[in-house]
């Protein structure tokens, strides 16, 4: 009984071992679903369900950041008025990274510097 108290044991270290890097790759996938620069979001290329991930993923960012800023950065806009935004942005920035342009929606638009 013994020994196979220690080999489960041997066993669930070894795994425990294992299981941090693959939960650590599908977080990583998941995070890295979103355009990585301004260029890239402006690729006509992008078919419907790639540019519904892309408009989820700058609201989720936005209504994320809205939690952590004073007042409210959302009010009185939309999802269609954020994309007019981002869209505009986007075309005359094209070297910024996706997370500048989004901080600078949050700095402009949220009058908060």
């Amino acid at each position: 009984m013994t020994g196979i108290r220690y080999g489960s044991l041997v066993l669930l270290s070894a795994l425990s071992l294992v299981a941090p890097p693959c939960f650590a790759a599908k977080i990583s996938a998941i995070l890295g679903k979103h355009v990585k620069d301004c260029a890239a979001y402006n690729a006509t290329s992008m078919d419907y369900e790639e540019r519904t991930l892309q408009t989820s993923y700058i609201v989720g960012y936005l209504s994320a950041a809205a939690t952590y800023t004073e007042g409210d950065l959302l009010s009185g806009t939309d999802t269609s008025k954020i994309l007019d935004w981002f869209n505009k942005y986007c075309s005359a920035h094209p070297e910024d990274g996706i997370f500048r342009a989004l901080d600078h929606y949050v700095e402009t638009e949220g009058g908060r510097k």
